[in-house]
């Protein structure tokens, strides 16, 4: 399973750091891609747990965040 996780982790941590459509400046050396990538695993980790995945909060998130 941790290997799973660290995997998806680092597919979401690899297109942050692809993704040119990002706001300048949201990541820095305090606030890091992998962090938010990190963040987002366990909120889809927490969400399958509690077996009530509802993403539109989660995206909303995003794209408030970045965009």
């Amino acid at each position: 399973m941790m290997r799973t996780g660290e995997h998806i982790v680092i597919g979401l941590w690899e297109n942050l750091k692809n993704d040119h459509k990002i706001r300048p400046g949201v990541f820095d050396e305090n606030f890091t891609e992998r962090q938010f990538a990190e963040i987002l695993f366990s909120l889809m980790l927490v969400s399958v747990i509690r077996e009530d995945y509802d993403p539109s909060s989660v995206l909303m998130l995003i794209n408030k965040t970045l965009y």
